[in-house]
């Protein structure tokens, strides 16, 4: 099926080719594109990563290379003013010589080639991923208020990062398209689970019957591995039979890592908690998982949570953090109070000796995810969205 629409050139900016959420979605979204419209791709990345050739295979693909080693020794504000005046120049290089007909900016963290685009009077469609917290790190709060309205239309991912703009950020309501993630259809889970979820649990030395609360995603405050963590420990001393607790993402030499081992060690969670650093291998360990525990502080709509749902897993989440509570909405899984580890640990143990509720909830998410999240369900809004970007050129 290809949309009847008008050749024009775009270009996609991502911040990163690394297996974030927002790039991985980005890439589902191109790869759409290309089956079922008639634009000319190409992707503007500010950097190396796993993600680089898939994304030549689909688009026209440029390298921002980072200026930093360049300024090595230099004061950090001296670096972080010529560092932007650097990538601006180079961005509206690129947009002179291609004369894009869009922009299409991913995540907050492309704000310079934001600004870059939007002086040159090409219309620019922003893609925010991030909630108030995540886009104080990536932008400030000042510098937000400043561009984000620069912005021809925005989509947000979630209901919580579209009510963040328009009330923090004076985002114009009738300028934000809210499109929530995706993934790429899988219609043969059910089919495979058993084989790899058996491989996988070997794999960890964990027996075949295992009861496993899955997480995924980097390690830090703001996924809340901590907060994983103290759950483990609650729900250890609260039933005879241990549960296993699996971590999957992260850099397995970075401090959060550290950080990571030690409360391991600290709490006397070695025999049931493990971390499995990234891997291309990620979707296999959500076929170990029985729950997915979105542990998280502060999620816009997180990937993994989709990922974890269309093979079966529900979610328990906090309510109050983002994109979450949205998509569980009671039937795919639990959203307990904030930060209220006892509750959360509470519906953890309620899933684990309920095994009809958790099947209903884990076929009502991966049913919820096939009808709304897939990107052939997704790709004609983010298409739309483009279009009405596109006429108010």
């Amino acid at each position: 099926m290809t949309m009847a629409t008008a050749c024009r050139r775009i270009l996609f900016v991502s911040h990163s080719a690394s297996l974030n959420g927002a790039s991985i979605m980005l890439l589902h979204t191109l790869r759409w594109m290309k089956r079922n419209t008639n634009h000319e791709l190409h992707v503007l990345c500010l950097g190396r990563g796993p993600l680089l050739d898939d994304y030549r295979e689909v688009a026209r693909t440029h390298l921002l290379r980072n200026p930093a080693r360049l300024l090595r020794g230099l004061p950090e504000h001296w670096s972080e003013a010529i560092r932007a005046i650097i990538e601006k120049a180079m961005s509206r290089w690129l947009l002179r010589r291609y004369r894009f007909d869009l922009v299409y900016a991913n995540t907050t963290a492309v704000w310079r080639q934001v600004t870059a685009a939007a002086g040159g009077h090409v219309p620019v469609l922003w893609h925010i991923h991030e909630l108030p917290y995540a886009l104080r790190l990536s932008m400030g709060d000042i510098r937000a208020r400043e561009i984000l309205p620069l912005a021809t239309r925005v989509v947000a991912v979630s209901a919580a990062v579209r009510e963040a703009l328009s009330g923090l950020y004076a985002v114009p309501a009738e300028r934000i398209d809210m499109i929530h993630g995706h993934v790429d259809d899988d219609l043969t889970v059910d089919r495979q689970r058993k084989a790899v979820r058996t491989r996988i649990l070997a794999s960890l030395g964990w027996p075949a019957d295992a009861f496993v609360v899955g997480g995924c995603g980097g390690l830090g405050w703001r996924k809340g591995t901590d907060l994983f963590l103290q759950v483990a420990a609650r729900c250890r001393s609260a039933t005879g039979q241990p549960m296993r607790f699996l971590w999957v993402g992260g850099n397995a030499s970075s401090l959060e890592a550290h950080q990571f081992s030690h409360d391991v060690q600290r709490l006397g969670l070695q025999d049931t908690c493990q971390h499995v650093p990234s891997t291309p291998d990620v979707l296999d360990y959500y076929h170990s998982m029985d729950v997915f525990a979105l542990t998280s502080r502060e999620d816009p709509f997180p990937l993994v949570m989709l990922e974890a749902g269309v093979r079966g897993v529900p979610t328990v989440c906090f309510a109050s953090a983002g994109g979450g509570s949205e998509f569980v909405d009671s039937h795919a899984g639990v959203a307990v109070p904030y930060l209220s580890l006892t509750d959360f640990a509470s519906a953890l143990l309620q899933l684990k000796h309920s095994p009809e509720l958790r099947r209903q909830m884990g076929q009502a998410a991966r049913g919820k995810v096939l009808r709304e999240h897939g990107v052939d369900t997704q790709g004609p809004k983010l298409v739309r969205s483009i279009e009405r970007c596109l006429s108010l050129a």
